[in-house]
């Protein structure tokens, strides 16, 4: 599969997703190809690690939305390299998703560089708004 067919497909979910905003009985399914999604992040497979919480929790959502057709496989702890290698991967289709910081990427998007500078925000609160 191409990696612009890959997107689409995985924009058309995450937009499912945020549109229902709706608990796992409410939520509707849709019908899609079966298929397994690589998800990729750095940190441990802990319940206490925020990236590995939001990775099975979105994990979750996706099948439950495609009623199982589409199966998010997490790969904690770097299994599939550095966050540097992520989004090499991205570009040459060997990883399909990451949760990442800037830190990744910001070096070959400078636009998003600014995020890295210290007290950049007064607080917690400004920075979420």
């Amino acid at each position: 599969m191409s990696m612009k067919k890959r997107l689409t497909v995985l924009a058309l979910l995450v937009s499912v997703l945020l549109v229902s905003n709706a608990n796992a009985e409410e939520v509707k399914t849709i019908k899609v190809e079966p298929r397994v999604i690589q998800l990729a992040h750095g940190d441990p497979p802990n319940d206490l690690d925020n990236y590995h919480k939001l990775a099975t929790l979105f994990a979750d959502k996706i099948a439950k939305v495609t009623n199982g057709a589409v199966k998010i496989e997490i790969f904690p702890s770097g299994q599939l390299g550095s966050e540097v290698s992520y989004y090499s991967g991205f570009k040459m289709g060997t990883i399909d998703m990451a949760i990442m910081t800037s830190n990744g990427f910001s070096d070959r998007q400078k636009d998003t560089g600014f995020f890295d500078i210290p007290f950049i925000f007064k607080n917690a609160k400004v920075a979420r708004a």
